[in-house]
């Protein structure tokens, strides 16, 4: 994958998920973006922390003592771990059991 097209790739994602996000309550989940990166702060106090890592053409997450490394799988058109994880459906689990809020992340 080259560098331009990570790059939209990533940002798309980032983007959408900003923009899922504008409709949950910040009381719950509160968003902040900057450069590549957003930071989840959940109402519970857990972090959660989404960034690109361009040299890796990975989007990386961390939350809760936790890492996922995410690479762009052109078939399927979404980011997944190397155990076949896709990154929406990882972070939806993360902030339910967090929190027990259900966040739908998909495109619809």
């Amino acid at each position: 994958m080259d560098e331009l097209y990570f790059n939209k790739k990533a940002e798309d994602e980032l983007n959408f998920l900003e923009l899922k996000f504008d409709d949950i309550d910040p009381d719950d989940v509160e968003l902040s973006s900057s450069e590549g990166v957003l930071k989840l702060e959940l109402r519970n106090r857990t972090v959660i922390v989404i960034n690109t890592q361009r040299p890796a053409r990975q989007i990386w997450m961390a939350a809760v003592a936790s890492a996922w490394r995410f690479n762009f799988d052109e078939t399927r058109q979404r980011w997944f771990t190397d155990n076949n994880e896709e990154f929406r459906q990882v972070l939806s689990t993360v902030i339910h059991d967090e929190i027990d809020l259900k966040i739908c992340l998909s495109e619809a």
